[in-house]
């Protein structure tokens, strides 16, 4: 172990080295405590548990298709929706028509009536009994046109 010396430079700074100078004061340094490690046994390496199969392999919306034109003056749609396998245990099919949600519980189909003209957007989704979506459908657009008073 080398030797520590402490002086004080012009600037009246503390200056720690191993190289003694005029002035500098030989710094006592107690020997250092080691400790051995324990010995370490062979890796074993342990891969994470696989993620489960997602229950739902596909949920999408059968009608209206994307960008179809709905004639109906009364504003009258019907929507279905495919889920592969079938709805199982307390899971719920929640539906989005222009962002508001409906509660369609196990029933894949849902009609509305009043709609304004113009285009609208769905999304299907499946829900557990937490709240958690389980699988999401992509967005369909529909339009829907009616006979103006005007």
């Amino acid at each position: 172990m080398a030797e520590i010396y402490r002086s004080i430079d012009e600037n009246g700074n503390v200056v720690f080295t191993d190289k003694p100078s005029a002035g500098a004061e030989l710094i006592e340094v107690d020997e250092l405590q080691t400790i051995q490690p324990p010995p370490v046994g062979d890796f074993e390496y342990t891969p994470p548990p696989a993620k489960p199969e997602p229950k739902y392999t596909e949920v999408s919306i059968t009608s209206p298709q994307d960008d179809m034109a709905i004639r109906d003056n009364g504003g009258n749609v019907t929507v279905s929706i495919m889920t592969k396998p079938a709805l199982q245990g307390s899971d719920m099919l929640v539906l989005y028509l222009d962002g508001k949600e409906f509660l369609l519980g196990k029933s894949t189909t849902r009609s509305f009536s009043g709609l304004d003209r113009g285009s609208h957007q769905l999304r299907a989704v499946i829900k557990n009994a937490e709240g958690r979506i389980q699988q999401s459908s992509t967005s369909v657009t529909f339009h829907l046109l009616r006979h103006s008073v005007r």
